[in-house]
């Protein structure tokens, strides 16, 4: 992630190692959310000696003995979507073939404007549809504003951060495994002869100035979302960057107001906990959190992160799912509020870093 320079602010996951991973779960869940589950498999038919080589191939079909991929499941996920598809006002070109389940899926995938799977609940299958929003991205936001405030400003900071903490139930930075790996590996990191200036900084995290503040702002706030409110509307700003700023934390305060947690809306997407193949994928605290600062140590965790994602994928936030039947008559409900406390995260992280400047 060196690349990733400091005008981004928020960071993005790798998008190789997102698209990757996005093209397996879609390819897995349209094999029914199993690695085994293809519909189709070849063998070899038994041949005389020699007549290898001129023998076909057999192909055999996993619906001939998995009663999961009987047609009356294709039936029910065929009307499903052909159904769905007359709701989005779309063409549904996908023929009528009881053991291609594979195409079926492809089908809707290509004009369903969601993240598509098939579940499966006691040998019935049927599709969900999930609206994900910003899943490339991780929202690390600075507190290190902290040490360039004084007065009313860096109070109505401080609490800001406790508020944002503690009503979207965020993990502490110093408690995100990814971080506390790095505390258990400081000993190895002086043995093996690590250059003073990370040595200082990992020390400063752990329990140094940095430790400190972080955990100040770990601390439960005194005020909730509108009393803090009331304090930035009795304050009158010295300049049009503190103008600036307090006009986005009163933003941010309006959201929290509904003391509802982003965290709730996330979800763990093709992820069997009966299934042999599936990982536990890496829990949303890990992408929403706050930081000290876009130092050393965070460009570490973004690369710890993207490794997980690599090997386990990672929860993502959704705002709207839905089961798909052959009567469905309404489309997909949106939630807005993941959608603009998401976006309002991103505005959030460049204005704490663009006010360091």
């Amino acid at each position: 992630m060196q690349e990733t320079k400091r005008k981004t602010r928020t960071r993005t996951i790798a998008p190789e190692s997102r698209h990757h991973s996005l093209t397996r779960n879609r390819r897995e869940a349209a094999n029914g959310r199993s690695r085994r589950t293809k519909e189709t498999d070849h063998s070899w038919a038994k041949c005389p000696a020699n007549g290898f080589l001129n023998q076909e191939i057999k192909k055999v079909w996993l619906a001939d003995s998995d009663p999961m991929f009987r047609e009356e499941n294709y039936r029910y996920l065929y009307e499903s979507a052909r159904n769905y598809a007359g709701l989005l006002e779309k063409e549904f070109k996908v023929k009528y073939e009881p053991r291609e389940f594979r195409k079926l899926f492809e089908g809707l995938d290509e004009i369903i404007p969601y993240h598509l799977q098939i579940n499966n609940a006691d040998d019935k299958l049927y599709f969900s549809a999930y609206k994900t929003c910003h899943s490339q991205q991780l929202f690390y936001l600075p507190c290190r504003i902290l040490e360039n405030t004084s007065g009313r400003v860096n109070h109505i900071l401080l609490e800001f951060f406790r508020i944002l903490k503690w009503s979207q139930k965020l993990q502490a930075m110093k408690d995100s495994y990814h971080v506390d790996g790095l505390f258990q590996e400081l000993d190895i990191y002086r043995e093996e002869g690590a250059a003073d200036e990370y040595i200082e900084l990992l020390q400063s995290y752990q329990d140094g100035d940095i430790g400190i503040l972080l955990d100040q702002v770990n601390e439960h706030p005194a005020y909730n979302p509108s009393e803090l409110l009331n304090v930035i509307s009795g304050y009158t700003p010295s300049t049009e960057k503190e103008k600036e700023l307090l006009e986005v934390l009163a933003e941010g305060l309006s959201l929290m107001r509904t003391e509802t947690s982003i965290l709730k809306f996330s979800r763990a997407f093709d992820f069997d906990p009966e299934s042999d193949y599936s990982e536990t994928p890496m829990g949303a605290e890990e992408l929403i959190m706050i930081v000290y600062d876009d130092d050393y140590i965070v460009e570490q965790m973004i690369e710890s992160v993207n490794m997980s994602c690599e090997s386990c994928e990672s929860e993502l936030f959704c705002a709207g799912e839905i089961d798909l039947t052959p009567g469905s008559d309404q489309l997909m409900e949106i939630n807005n509020y993941v959608i603009e406390f998401l976006d309002y995260l991103i505005r959030l992280s460049q204005k704490l870093y663009e006010y360091d400047k």
